[in-house]
């Protein structure tokens, strides 16, 4: 190798690791480099701002165990005993798949200096050299805490629509939640099922069609009906409301309806609560 092929060669290696420096104190996830042993030999500014911890106070003393839920490391340490027909235990949970060359992804409970516990997801990999001996591991932590709470918002929400749904079943007539938006299109974003029972359509076909609202009114009633609820939207009163209505079959049915218009909190729509009954 020449002179300027060695020059060459060196100025790549300082580019490499430039840009892995730059990678790893730059990086928003946690990054924790540990020898063969698991011994943590370097974590990243992200990993001290999330764990709690000093560098100095992990570097050379401790393994990753030290942040680890000791009863989830124990648990899955029982689960790879078993597939691989060997006790694995402490630190070689995270360690003896990626030293197999399987990089290890998996949720796991980060344990904060001061005893806050919070979800990860953790992706251990080998560091090898050119032979593919592990010279150590790296492992990349994602913190899973906001997609833990949108998780649970979206539970609580789909709970508390369950909850209204059977509720709303239970109720005589039809329940549905108009938007009014300003330049005057209409969407529905509930309706009950009371629709298929009282006039025959299914409550999507609405949904889908805000214009089958319209369709469903009789066609003598339908101007007093519109000027009834531009009325309500204008003043944010109550309306109250008596017409006729069409089935799915053609037939007519008188309904009672109760509307209460209110504002969102986007202010972008105005949105009409109703109850209709026969």
């Amino acid at each position: 190798m020449t002179c300027e092929q060695q020059r060459r060669r060196s100025d790549e290696q300082d580019r490499v690791e430039a840009l892995s420096r730059a990678i790893f104190w730059g990086a928003d996830h946690m990054m924790i480099a540990t020898g063969r042993d698991g011994v943590i030999l370097d974590l990243n500014p992200a990993a001290e701002r999330a764990l709690g911890w000093n560098r100095y106070d992990l570097i050379g003393q401790h393994t990753p165990m030290a942040f680890h839920d000791p009863a989830e490391v124990e648990s899955y340490g029982r689960l790879l005993s078993a597939q691989m027909g060997r006790p694995i235990t402490g630190v070689d949970v995270f360690l003896c798949r990626a030293g197999a060359g399987v990089p290890d992804e998996r949720e796991w409970t980060y344990v904060r200096k001061d005893g806050s516990r919070f979800a990860v997801l953790l992706t251990v990999s080998a560091l090898c050299d050119r032979r593919g001996q592990p010279l150590g591991y790296v492992g990349i932590a994602k913190d899973l805490s906001a997609d833990c709470r949108l998780r649970e918002t979206e539970k609580a929400l789909t709970d508390s629509v369950e909850r209204f749904d059977r509720l709303a079943a239970n109720l005589p007539g039809i329940v549905y939640q108009r938007l009014l938006r300003p330049d005057g299109a209409v969407r529905h974003t509930y309706v009950s099922a009371g629709l298929k029972t009282v006039l025959g359509y299914e409550p999507q076909e609405l949904i889908d069609s805000p214009q089958l609202f319209w369709r469903m009114v009789h066609s003598d009633d339908l101007p007093s009906l519109v000027d009834a609820l531009h009325r309500a939207a204008a003043t944010m009163r109550t309306a109250d409301l008596v017409y006729r209505a069409l089935t799915a079959d053609g037939e007519v049915r008188w309904l009672h309806s109760i509307a209460h218009p209110n504002i969102p909190v986007s202010y972008t729509h105005l949105a009409g609560d109703s109850q209709m009954t026969l």
